[in-house]
């Protein structure tokens, strides 16, 4: 019986690791912003300054969407992986065991 006790800890372990690797990825994700590529010498005030800003925040703006949904697919994973982690340890610690 000890040996499933010890089992159940070690999936749980694993579990609460997995999770909180999650929503560390989650956080990173909150945390971008974009960035619009001006390389602070170009002045808005110049011939077509102004359209040259706007590209340059729909291309940062599409650039943040990519690197948030992919930090979102790996938290995705990482939240598949506590949830059956934690379900493997909820099995086994129920099972009436023999060893």
């Amino acid at each position: 019986m000890k040996t499933s006790a010890i089992a159940v800890l070690v999936l749980a372990i694993l579990a609460a690791v997995a999770g909180v690797c999650a929503a560390m990825l989650l956080y990173k994700s909150t945390r971008l912003y974009p960035d619009p590529g001006w390389n602070g010498i170009d002045s808005i005030e110049q011939a077509g300054g102004i359209e040259q800003a706007n590209r340059g925040l729909i291309v940062g703006q599409n650039q943040l969407n990519e690197q948030v949904s992919d930090l979102n697919r790996r938290a995705a994973w990482w939240a598949v992986g506590a949830a059956v982690l934690g379900a493997l340890a909820t099995i086994l610690g129920l099972l009436p065991l023999p060893w």
